[in-house]
């Protein structure tokens, strides 16, 4: 397996009604700096450290050396913000410790606003504006009606033979905020959670498969066909070469 996002705090500053995360029971907290320094002696999917889950990167008092870290293990470490607390003066000073991408998602009008600011002045750093047109309901964990008859067990078979998500097929997992296994990045309560990312070498993990099915692949909005699968792959190393090109040449 690898890892494909390492949420390095479940704590936001927005309380979006069409997101989990504000009614999550999970505990909202901060990842203590020395299991997210553990984490990076684990496989990441393409090099890349996406660090967010369900909550806010910029929160966390430690983002400075937590950049740092990943620069020094040679990772592309960016995260999604909403850019309620984004100041020019820190997004500067983090990308001389090495913040290598940035994905702006328009949850406030703040935002947008930030996205044509700084594609315009800062023309090579690599960004991504996720404009939130369509917003699904996370497999069903916004709907409160559904949530509470979701259950937190692992299923037997894949609810579907013609479509799966790209976590199954590339063998990718999310780690949580507390260093828990995730079986994909919908998972906001960890009904899918296979134990600590710690409670396995490096090496062990790497060898291990994301045959983890459970109660939200059955509403998962995220499957597709297997040729869309590759697709999705394919667009996401363009992605990983375009920041790999930016980090050759500014770090």
């Amino acid at each position: 397996m690898k890892i494909y996002a390492l949420e390095i705090t479940s704590e936001c500053n927005l309380n979006c009604s069409y997101c989990p995360q504000p009614t999550m029971e999970r505990k909202k907290e901060h990842m203590p700096l020395e299991m997210y320094q553990k984490a990076l002696s684990y496989p990441f999917w393409y090099d890349m450290l996406v660090a967010h889950l369900f909550g806010e990167a910029f929160l966390h008092p430690e983002l400075e050396k937590i950049v740092s870290y990943a620069h020094d293990k040679d990772l592309a470490f960016g995260f999604s913000s909403n850019m309620r607390d984004f100041s020019l003066e820190y997004f500067n000073h983090l990308r001389k410790k090495g913040l290598s991408f940035l994905v702006i998602s328009y949850h406030i009008p703040e935002a947008q606003k930030w996205y044509k600011y700084l594609t315009k002045h800062y023309p090579e750093f690599p960004l991504i504006a996720n404009e939130l047109e369509q917003k699904h309901d996370w497999a069903g964990q916004v709907d409160k009606n559904i949530k509470g008859n979701i259950k937190k067990q692992v299923a037997d078979t894949k609810p579907s033979e013609t479509s799966d998500c790209i976590f199954h097929k590339f063998d990718l997992v999310t780690i949580s905020a507390q260093g828990d296994i995730y079986a994909c990045c919908l998972d906001a309560e960890g009904l899918s959670n296979q134990g600590s990312l710690f409670d396995y070498s490096p090496e062990e993990f790497s060898n291990m498969k994301n045959d983890i099915y459970f109660e939200l692949c059955k509403l998962c909005p995220m499957t597709n066909k297997e040729q869309d699968l590759y697709h999705l792959e394919e667009q996401h190393s363009l992605y990983a070469e375009q920041i790999s090109n930016y980090r050759k040449r500014n770090m």
